[in-house]
């Protein structure tokens, strides 16, 4: 198998089955028998798979890491909205959540904005597909104020 170019989109379900593989193949019981710089190497690269699980799992983190792997550095993609129309609409809607006390209304809030983030990501996938990484800094942006919002519905419901 040869080197595959990354994507963004991925299929959860195989990520996690290959994260519960790696874990189990470097399980700390498999290196009972091993010298100690085995077991060593072993517990690192345990370590490592749980931060990349934790970076690919979600989608803002991952989408964070391939700019940064892209040459963009965390500075030039300080998540700011330069549109201003944007900056309304969520500003408007961190509004609604805040005084919103409605269970129900904040149970549909919450499902407004997965899926105004679902849409985020498909063309984040497609701009990093097209290698345009100006698009993707400016949709990961866009993503990390509705992720913080979905945060403030959550801390609510």
């Amino acid at each position: 198998m040869g080197y595959q170019q990354p994507t963004f989109e991925l299929d959860p379900a195989a990520l996690e089955k290959r994260y519960k593989l790696l874990q189990w193949q470097l399980h700390p019981d498999k290196s009972a028998g091993k010298t100690p710089e085995e077991r060593q190497y072993s517990a690192e690269q345990a370590t490592l798979i749980n931060q990349a699980y934790g970076v690919l799992r979600n989608p803002l983190s991952r989408a964070n890491y391939m700019l940064m792997q892209a040459g963009v550095s965390a500075e030039e993609f300080e998540h700011t909205i330069a549109d201003p129309e944007l900056l309304m609409e969520v500003m408007e809607a961190r509004e609604q959540v805040e005084q919103e006390h409605d269970q129900e209304q904040l149970v549909k809030l919450h499902s407004d904005n997965k899926a105004r983030q679902a849409t985020l990501c498909r063309q984040l996938g497609g701009a990093f597909g097209r290698g345009d990484i100006e698009a993707a800094r400016q949709l990961v942006a866009q993503l990390s104020y509705w992720v913080r919002l979905e945060e403030a519905i959550c801390d609510k419901l």
